[in-house]
């Protein structure tokens, strides 16, 4: 009997530890993901259509990447969202490109988003 409470005794404490080291973990991915998310979230145009379509072409595969290491399903939605903004931006006219003021307000909403659910 006094082995097995020797044993709980340093067991118990070992599996809290890994369990806190496991949500430190966690927590650092997170904030890892976010950092490079919140780096991405702007797209500023080009007078070239040509390179703004390609920028966020760009942006969305990282983006998209970044969603894919996520393991908070609120981050991987957020991620996810804002990438599909910029591949809408990236099949746009040329026309409607160099029309910023066009497409901002809808990335600008789905920024915020993802920088409310990081922070």
């Amino acid at each position: 009997m006094t082995r097995r409470l020797l044993a709980l005794a340093v067991i118990a404490p070992s599996l809290c530890l890994l369990t806190a080291c496991d949500q430190a973990r966690a927590l650092g991915d997170k904030a890892s993901i976010c950092a490079d998310a919140l780096g991405l979230a702007t797209l500023v145009p080009d007078t070239d259509p040509e390179k703004t379509r390609q920028a966020a072409v760009e942006k969305a595969e990282k983006l998209r990447s970044l969603a894919a290491d996520a393991q908070e399903q609120d981050v991987k939605g957020a991620l996810g969202t804002l990438a599909d903004e910029y591949v809408d931006v990236s099949k746009r006219r040329a026309e409607d490109l160099r029309n910023f003021a066009g497409w901002a307000g809808d990335l600008f909403r789905n920024q915020e988003k993802v920088r409310k659910i990081c922070l």
